[in-house]
């Protein structure tokens, strides 16, 4: 009895893998709920299923035809060859569909850009265009001509310039009338053409003329502060040059009062050497120590003059050369002569800074 529910139960599992086939397949959802029918009337657990059911319908025989039934209904619904062919089918049916439906659709799309929705494209007026170099003007307009406004985007119409570096052109807005406004804007002085056309180049307006002038105004200010900043270096520069003739001027005479001074100076101090050496001769002689008034006429002397004897101050302690122009000035009592020197700058004698023997 137990082999025999085991064996049951072995059936029962079979059918089970059947039905989860047939929910992989696709179309075979019917034949795997026939598979799980047919699992359970196999299995052993059948009994507890048909014991629900009314008695007459509880015996052997029911269970056999209901297993019986189940088998071909769900072999029958089993997704088959037959309908994986008839799927293909289908699946080109629908490919083929598709492939019309695109071709329609490419054929609209063609009458579509065959008639544009933009009929003519024009300026608002035909005068040319006045402006002054770095202004802008905002108060154009290029009208369109389309089928349907729905249709219509700014997107399908650019403005071009001839010449940029002359002046530019661009979209600025649209009115009320749907109309295109544009700006223009001066960059240099000179002439140039602008016109507004579609993106595919079907459609163009007609040429108008853009004058850029010059910007006097500008032109007057940047001169008036040119001359303005050219007057100011000028008045800088002699600014400079006066300065700087002042000071060679005070530098000048500042030299010459102090080479003034300094002669000056030289002359005074001669002077009052010359009149030290006056005044405070004593007589003359032979040795250092005092004057030689038989001497004195040696500077009237020119045999003496060219003597090697040096001729003293005794006064002011300073020896000269005989015929120097001091000499004359040493007063009798101060006069003396001396043959060496060493010995004479050894007794506190100095040399003359006239004649510098």
């Amino acid at each position: 009895m137990k082999v025999w529910n085991i064996v049951q139960w072995i059936f029962a599992g079979l059918m089970a893998l059947f039905a989860l086939v047939a929910f992989a397949t696709s179309g075979g959802i019917i034949s795997g709920l026939l598979f799980l029918a047919l699992a359970v009337v196999i299995s052993p657990f059948r009994k507890k299923i048909f014991a629900l059911l009314p008695e007459k319908f509880q015996g052997r025989l029911i269970a056999i035809v209901s297993g019986v039934v189940l088998a071909i209904a769900s072999l029958a619904t089993f997704p088959s060859t037959q309908t994986e062919v008839s799927e293909n089918s289908t699946e080109d049916i629908a490919e083929e569909r598709f492939i019309n439906l695109e071709e329609q659709a490419d054929e609209a799309a063609s009458v579509v850009e065959d008639e544009s929705n933009i009929l003519a494209l024009s300026f608002s007026n035909d005068s040319s265009i006045d402006i002054v170099e770095g202004n802008e003007d905002s108060t154009n307009y290029v009208k369109a001509d389309v089928r349907d406004k729905e249709l219509f985007s700014v997107k399908d119409v650019k403005f071009v310039s001839l010449d940029s570096k002359v002046a530019t052109i661009a979209f600025a807005g649209i009115n009320e009338d749907g109309d295109l406004r544009f700006n223009i804007k001066g960059i240099k002085p000179g002439e140039t053409e602008i016109y507004a056309v579609t993106t595919d180049g079907s459609i163009e307006t007609e040429h108008k003329k853009v004058v850029v002038k010059a910007d006097e105004e500008r032109i007057a200010k940047e001169k008036e502060a040119a001359d303005k900043a050219e007057a100011e270096k000028k008045a800088e520069e002699e600014k400079l040059a006066k300065e700087k003739a002042a000071a060679e001027e005070a530098a000048k005479n500042d030299a010459e009062v102090k080479a003034t001074e300094a002669a000056a100076s030289a002359q005074v101090a001669a002077v009052t050497e010359n009149a030290q050496e006056s005044a405070t001769s004593t007589g003359s002689g032979t040795g250092a120590a005092g004057g030689n008034a038989e001497n004195f006429d040696t500077y009237n002397n020119t045999a003496q003059q060219n003597t090697t004897e040096y001729v003293l101050n005794t006064s002011s302690k300073k020896f000269h050369y005989a015929s120097c122009s001091s000499v004359p000035k040493i007063s009798p009592e101060n006069y003396a002569t001396a043959t060496n020197r060493d010995d004479r700058i050894a007794q506190g004698y100095q040399p003359c800074k006239k004649c510098n023997p």
